[in-house]
């Protein structure tokens, strides 16, 4: 990295935009590979919505039997260390053979072989793997322009609580997961569905605790109810309106009793509208706090249960899709 004389301008081989897994994972792999490199996110830390965003679950990396890789690289080493440090589990499945649905996503063969783990522990984590690869990491920074040669990209303006400065690159990676330098720079993209625009529902994720978790598996097991169809039919049948939709799902996350919640919807939302998200998150925050009853009162094993966090970020499933080659 340099900065040229008399001017705002900072230079890098390679500046990736958004610390997610793919981001975080193109930096460190650049850096090994002798670039400089920059790493720019928006929020307070690395690792996307798996952190930030509470969906503290990996999914994709392992077969659906548990007993292979899927996935190599950087990705198992991060999975495999941090299930040593007890950051992570690595759910068997034939630590559950004696039963057909487990806590770590209710139904064998597919959840089962994700990697849940605490999302405070593991951004920590990652923030060190970042440093020790020598990329140097912004945090609490946006990009808000781009500047072009031609059809190259040659820097970007970033947004920080110091103002806007530019930095430019030889590669710049776009790993913002809606596509925001690649809309800048002109790239054709759909938004939602082709024929309305219309885009998946978002969510704002929540983390609980002190759940009884034998129970709450009993009640899954005994009732053939993984997803809990038949409790939220209940729960709609008593008058409650509070979920979109009709299912719940929890997902046991690296200490018992600890669930990821995902079920709760907001339909109608743009991803990339910050209005569109805010009144999102606004509703989602009221609708939370009025979930907690409702889950003490229905679901088995909720009697005692507390919300331990409540996702900084809201969980946005859809938005551009670049049309590539």
């Amino acid at each position: 990295m340099n900065r040229h004389e008399g001017s705002q301008y900072l230079r890098y081989d390679v500046v990736v935009v958004g610390a997610g897994p793919a981001g975080l994972t193109a930096a460190i792999a650049a850096a090994r590979e002798g670039s400089s490199v920059l790493l720019v996110e928006r929020s307070s830390q690395v690792g996307g919505m798996g952190t930030a965003g509470l969906v503290s679950h990996w999914l994709g990396g392992r077969c659906i039997d548990t007993s292979r890789w899927a996935v190599g690289g950087l990705f198992r080493t991060f999975c495999e260390e941090t299930a040593q440090r007890g950051i992570s589990v690595l759910p068997a499945a034939s630590d559950h053979a004696d039963v057909q649905y487990t806590p770590y996503g209710q139904y064998k063969g597919s959840l089962i072989a994700g990697v849940p783990f605490d999302p405070f522990a593991m951004a920590a984590y990652l923030e060190r793997k970042i440093n020790d690869a020598g990329v140097t990491l912004l945090l609490n920074v946006h990009a808000a322009a781009i500047e072009k040669r031609g059809d190259r990209v040659i820097a970007v303006t970033l947004a920080g609580k110091e103002g806007l400065f530019t930095v430019e690159a030889a590669t710049f990676i776009d790993a913002t997961g809606d596509a925001d330098i690649a809309a800048m720079a002109g790239c054709p993209f759909v938004k939602g569905a082709e024929e309305d625009g219309y885009m998946t529902p978002a969510s704002l994720i929540m983390h609980i605790e002190n759940v009884d978790e034998d129970g709450l598996m009993s009640y899954v097991n005994s009732q053939d109810d993984p997803r809990f169809r038949k409790l939220m039919a209940r729960i709609r049948t008593d008058g409650v309106d509070l979920f979109d939709y009709e299912i719940m799902i929890f997902v046991r996350l690296n200490r018992k009793g600890t669930f990821m919640v995902n079920g709760r919807k907001v339909s109608g939302i743009d991803g990339v509208d910050s209005f569109s998200r805010t009144k999102a998150l606004v509703i989602e925050h009221e609708r939370i706090q009025a979930t907690l009853p409702v889950f003490r009162k229905y679901f088995p094993g909720m009697a005692h249960e507390e919300i331990k966090a409540v996702a900084a970020d809201l969980g946005v499933r859809e938005t551009r899709r670049i049309n590539g080659e």
